[in-house]
């Protein structure tokens, strides 16, 4: 067997992280991430954990609501808030901002059965802990390293149950 050739070459992490993710069949829309990303540098991380910015069309940026007490006031701030996007975004690219309630998955659904399945950490083994764990600490931003280790954590979880859904059908 010849031996193999070392890459001495470093790949951007964004590389490697894209590569990981569309391993997994996870895909992330780089536009959905920057909308987000301005949604919540313009409106501070408050109101980005009650309204997420949903998609940017027709000059329109669509952003979904949790309740209705936050969709009133945030229609009171609007002009405020597209002040503080226009900046953000090119002038031509932003006119108008569109508020609508987020409407909740249907209890007992698939997604919401699947959802209460990944929260539960305790289907994590000691050495998937472990594993998640190695993965973030080499990490120095803190908040990569947690994005990363829902995302692990999550993508184990969901394994655990389509194999026990197929262990069910066997």
């Amino acid at each position: 067997m010849a031996p193999r050739k070392k890459n001495l070459q470093l790949e951007p992490l964004a590389n490697i992280l894209a590569a990981a993710l569309k391993k997994r069949k996870i895909t992330l829309d780089r536009q959905q991430s920057g909308l987000n990303g301005a949604w919540k540098q313009a409106v501070g991380p408050q109101i980005a954990a009650q309204a997420k910015a949903e998609s940017l069309k027709n000059q329109i940026l669509l952003v979904k609501v949790n309740s209705s007490v936050w969709l009133q006031q945030l229609h009171f701030l609007k002009p405020d808030i597209l002040g503080k996007l226009r900046p953000l975004f090119s002038e031509s690219d932003l006119k108008d901002i569109r508020l609508s309630l987020a409407t909740a998955p249907a209890p007992g659904g698939e997604r919401d059965r699947n959802q209460k399945l990944s929260l539960d950490h305790r289907y994590l083994k000691d050495r998937d802990k472990k594993m998640i764990e190695e993965c973030r600490i080499g990490l120095k931003d803190s908040e990569l390293g947690e994005i990363i280790g829902r995302v692990m954590t999550k993508e184990i979880l969901r394994r655990r149950v389509i194999d026990a859904q197929r262990r069910a059908k066997a």
